[in-house]
């Protein structure tokens, strides 16, 4: 099973997600983290991530897709993943 918590800044889609991970042991999985994450390793997607941040420019959803599909791609997704 898959989860896509959706809502606005501050609705506490994290604590949800973080409560369903816990219990569940469902892999919580935040665009925002991996964007931080793809920067931190100095990968190619990263760099194209920290220049369009840098510039203040949104990031498209073809680069977040790319990004996203990456991690769904870890055995750690197999059981359950929340998007959040």
């Amino acid at each position: 099973m898959n989860l896509i918590f959706l809502g606005q800044q501050g609705a506490g889609k994290g604590t949800y997600a973080q409560y369903v991970q816990e219990h569940y042991d469902f892999v919580q999985i935040c665009t925002g983290d991996l964007f931080r994450e793809e920067i931190k390793k100095r990968t190619k997607l990263g760099k194209q991530v920290e220049e369009k941040i840098n510039n203040g420019i949104y990031i498209d959803d073809e680069l977040t897709a790319k990004i996203l599909e990456q991690r769904l791609k870890n055995k750690d997704t197999k059981k359950g993943f929340i998007l959040d």
